[in-house]
């Protein structure tokens, strides 16, 4: 009963974590995307909202790819995001591609004179990841966006619900150990 409690407690943490940062996209942006320019998104001092349609840029000479061992297909890339002729932004800009397929296929989707997704803080995936994409970015790594291509913008449904199942697994994780130290 005991791992019950602890597993209720840990996914109870681990679902009000996943709301958290759901609702911070979710309060920052919109359900339809705004569309702008390199030299637009370059401009601004923020993010003006957090799910965008990039039009005129250019992607970086190197990526980075996550490859399955035993299928050998691409499952995920990172590549730069610069402004057209190469010049660097002030802020970089790293997209992130979901591919499910092979080189040929990410090269298709590196063809795209436009890209929607969901802006996030910092470089999404794991620490040996995080490593390798460092080596793309140019200069300060300490204010790299990435732009999570294909990303669906948050619900506030899936939000709430999150939120709520979390704490319900929290509370009862609590209760339920309350109950049963007094028994």
């Amino acid at each position: 009963m005991f791992r019950l409690r602890i597993a209720g407690i840990v996914i109870g943490v681990a679902l009000c974590f996943y709301a958290f940062s759901e609702f911070r996209i979710y309060s920052s942006g919109t359900s339809t995307p705004q569309v702008l320019t390199m030299a637009e998104f370059d401009a601004e001092s923020g993010i003006p909202n957090s799910h965008i349609t990039l039009t005129e840029f250019d992607y970086g000479v190197d990526y980075i790819y996550e490859q399955d061992e035993k299928t050998r297909k691409f499952e995920r890339a990172w590549i730069l995001l610069t402004l057209p002729e190469g010049q660097n932004t002030k802020r970089p800009v790293i997209a992130a591609f979901k591919v499910d397929g092979t080189e040929d296929k990410l090269n298709s989707m590196l063809m795209a004179s436009e890209i929607t997704g969901v802006l996030t803080s910092g470089i999404t995936g794991g620490s040996k990841i995080r490593n390798q994409v460092e080596s793309l970015i140019p200069g300060s790594k300490d204010d790299v966006l990435t732009l999570q291509v294909d990303r669906g913008f948050p619900s506030i449904a899936v939000v709430l619900l999150s939120f709520a199942g979390g704490l319900g697994l929290l509370a009862g994780s609590v209760v339920w150990q309350g109950v049963a130290m007094m028994a």
